[in-house]
């Protein structure tokens, strides 16, 4: 019996991204978050939108009479189902991490914002579901329940951060809104919750029923905790501690070395774990480029650009100052990050300040799927490389970081002892 789970997982996914790629309503919403006036209202539609076009994809492809005895076994629907909802996942919560930041800076927040949990709970659900029964029966899986699951991880982002901001001292609200044409049941819900006394977890504020289309927004307030003695307005302790667990306080870097010809004559290929010889002269050419780019073009500031691994085609390069540059600006190169298979990209950059991997480097890495490996060339022509090999695990990754945070002294010795570790958790350290 041939094994038809690899072709319907290309075909599907090939789909799903082209769709998503030249979708109008999803075009409408990047250009909304680029000018800094999306909201949980545009993410809620973005999610419906994913959830249908992904839906759309699977109906494509997806029949009795491709599928082995009429029946998407399990094995099968595990290895469509699950990474093809997966994708879904990254490209709705970036489109929450992008919208909760925007709310964040409005309110002035100074931090950012948190990432919610993939519901693994979910998609077993639906894989178990789809594979009880011969498809004719369970193919309705792969329709509203596909949308709701997309809408799901929106919820979950709300939650996440009107969580953390509540705990912070914060007074974040939860405010259910009407589709316009809900069920009796939804409409007795609509109203503005006070988060988390009124709109617990469990709550009926956060369900929804099958081709529910009632949204769930998020106020986070005005940012500020009152001191009720001395009447001024200031950040609670428990925000400056998390900005300096997630490195917003940035570690020192060193001063600006100007790059020279010489130094980046001295750039070497680096050899990776499931890198092709292609792959590896393709990045050794192309971070010569970048240094040559940064020196006549950057002043010797920081640039940035995104290795395609797969075709060994690169981004535009993309400025920034002496210790940062924004790479998400770049509009190419935030559609790469967010729509890229798993494990193809190579984020590469330079470091004026001869540093090492920063805290915001490795959020960048450990955060997005697609991204296999980040690499620092330095202004002086070192290379440091971070790859994700076949046995990387998030869960030990972060559990990793969270442990070198709490007994570290600064945010330089929390990721040196982190970096330490990475072999434990299947990344590769060069």
């Amino acid at each position: 019996m041939n094994d038809v789970a690899p072709e319907l997982l290309e075909t599907i996914t090939n789909e799903f991204e082209d769709l998503i790629k030249n979708d109008e309503v999803l075009f409408g919403i990047r250009k909304k978050i680029k000018a800094g006036k999306a909201t949980y209202q545009d993410a809620n539609r973005a999610s419906i939108r994913i959830g249908e076009l992904l839906s759309k994809a699977y109906q494509s492809h997806l029949s009795s009479d491709v599928l082995p005895d009429g029946t998407m076994y399990y094995n099968i629907a595990k290895r469509v189902l699950e990474p093809t909802l997966k994708r879904d996942f990254d490209e709705v919560s970036g489109i929450c991490q992008d919208v909760q930041q925007l709310l964040n800076q409005k309110a002035n927040i100074g931090i950012q914002a948190v990432v919610a949990d993939l519901n693994q709970d979910r998609i077993d659900g639906i894989i178990d579901k789809v594979s009880s029964a011969p498809y004719k029966k369970t193919q309705w899986m792969t329709k509203e329940p596909v949308v709701n699951f997309s809408q799901s991880i929106v919820d979950d982002h709300i939650k996440a951060n009107a969580d953390f901001h509540a705990k912070s001292g914060l007074s974040p609200k939860i405010v259910r809104r009407s589709s316009g044409k809900c069920c009796e049941w939804c409409s007795k819900l609509v109203g503005t919750y006070r988060y988390p006394e009124e709109a617990p977890d469990g709550s009926d504020v956060w369900r929804r029923h099958e081709n529910c289309r009632c949204t769930v927004d998020y106020d986070p307030g005005e940012g500020k905790v009152q001191d009720v003695w001395s009447k001024k307005w200031k950040e609670p302790k428990e925000v400056l501690e998390y900005r300096k667990r997630i490195g917003l306080e940035q570690h020192k870097d060193g001063d600006k070395v100007f790059i020279t010809e010489q130094a980046i004559q001295k750039i070497r290929p680096i050899y990776l774990k499931d890198y092709t010889d292609e792959n590896v002269n393709f990045s050794f050419q192309i971070r010569k480029e970048l240094l040559e780019f940064a020196r006549k073009k950057n002043n010797s500031d920081e640039c940035a650009c995104i290795i395609d691994l797969i075709n060994n085609t690169k981004s535009n390069f993309i400025t920034g100052d002496k210790i940062s540059v924004d790479i998400f600006a770049n509009p190419d190169i935030y559609h790469l990050i967010h729509t890229s298979s798993e494990n193809t990209l190579e984020l590469t950059h330079n470091h004026p300040g001869l540093s090492d991997f920063s805290a915001n480097d490795i959020n960048i890495f450990m955060k997005y799927r697609s991204i296999k490996s980040i690499s620092i060339v330095t202004n002086q022509g070192k290379t440091l490389f971070l790859n994700k090999t076949n046995r990387f695990d998030l869960k030990k990754a972060g559990k990793a970081m969270n442990e070198s945070l709490e007994k570290a002294e600064s945010i330089d010795q929390a990721i040196e002892n982190f970096l330490k570790k990475c072999y434990s958790f299947g990344v590769e350290r060069k």
